[in-house]
């Protein structure tokens, strides 16, 4: 399967007005499954459509192995059925009028593969994909996650070198989505297919991907894998958007308790010449631990509880250390059934958990 190069990949809709995806290198690699998360309107759906060859590209390059799908300086454009990129979309997009089988074969047809080898590919990739039972039914007549099956079916009976997914589990219930989760995970280990998914969802891209590439307002922001991307955010949009609960994050220019408190700890632990430069403090909740921990150099805070919320495997803990919500904390524990409204508690968080950004939202190392 080929490596698949972007190069100052560019998409603008309108003269005048910001691009759509702009400039963007990213390389992915052969076999991986990598995934464009990034909040609605970030680019990542026009780069995947740029990919598949349904969005024109303004400016840049696509190579796929040895063959440019794209170079705006050499006019090279390879339509989309030429591409051996299926896509998968959000909406199945199965013909109603088609059987099961029908549906798997159409794109077989179309590219002429002759009507013996049709059959057998149908017939092997819906026992792939468990479906085989469902051959002679109509789209009207599966669940969600069955039709979802028939899409990626359809897809990878062309054999494709990529296959692009957009949005491919974001119509199921939460307990289908979990099992068509894990179904894709094994598909993608048993096909060694290159895949590139476009999700909003963090979870989904953290449970599959090899790689995660975070946009926002058209640019890559990080690539990396998903250990990396939540562990070491390089921005604090990354931080912010990555993290359920989500991050806290504390202005150190704030005159209250907290900013004060986080100010003093900072100067002790690594002097004024590190602090001088950070702007914000992010924490993550489940860095918080409630309670004092023999831990050296961590930062420990006393603070009174607000509210504790069960969530099934933990518990949310919102804390303060004064009036404002500027002065809040939300901890993730997975025992504090003794925290009670207005108890007063010590939360302790490890020094090497404590995030630093400067006033341009980039991350500091201390």
């Amino acid at each position: 399967m080929p490596t698949i190069e972007l190069s100052r990949l560019t998409k603008t809709y309108q003269r005048g007005q910001p691009p759509a995806v702009d400039g963007i290198d990213l390389r992915i690699e052969d076999t991986e499954l990598l995934c464009l998360l990034g909040p609605s309107g970030c680019g990542k759906t026009t780069t995947l459509r740029m990919l598949a060859g349904l969005e024109s590209i303004t400016s840049g390059s696509i190579t796929v192995g040895d063959q440019v799908w794209d170079d705006s300086d050499k006019g090279i454009t390879v339509p989309a059925n030429r591409r051996q990129a299926p896509l998968v979309f959000q909406s199945y997009a199965l013909w109603p009028h088609l059987s099961v089988a029908e549906n798997v074969a159409f794109g077989l047809k179309t590219v002429g593969v002759p009507a013996a080898e049709r059959s057998t590919r149908v017939r092997d990739v819906l026992s792939t994909l468990s479906i085989n039972q469902y051959a002679d039914r109509f789209p009207a007549d599966l669940s969600g996650g069955q039709q979802q099956r028939v899409a990626l079916a359809r897809a990878l009976a062309l054999r494709p070198e990529v296959m692009l997914l957009d949005e491919p589990l974001s119509n199921l219930d939460s307990q289908l989505r979990l099992r068509m989760r894990a179904e894709l995970l094994d598909l993608h280990k048993d096909s060694g297919t290159t895949m590139v998914m476009v999700t909003h969802d963090q979870w989904e891209a953290m449970t599959l991907s090899t790689r995660i590439a975070v946009m926002n307002n058209g640019h890559i922001a990080q690539v990396g894998t998903p250990q990396e991307i939540y562990a070491n955010p390089q921005t604090k949009f990354i931080a912010q958007f990555i993290g359920n609960p989500p991050i806290n994050m504390v202005d150190l220019d704030g005159d209250g308790p907290l900013a004060a408190e986080l100010r003093s700890y900072l100067e002790a632990r690594w002097g004024h010449g590190v602090v001088s430069q950070v702007a914000s403090v992010g924490i993550r909740p489940e860095d918080i631990r409630l309670g004092s921990h023999a831990m050296p150099g961590a930062l420990e805070l006393d603070a009174s509880v607000v509210s504790a919320a069960p969530t099934g495997g933990s518990w949310i803990v919102e804390t303060q250390l004064g009036r404002g919500a500027e002065n809040r904390l939300l901890s993730s524990a997975l025992h504090a059934p003794e925290a009670r409204v207005n108890d007063q508690v010590t939360l302790t968080i490890e020094d090497s958990r404590i995030l630093l950004f400067n006033s341009n939202d980039n991350r500091i190392t201390a």
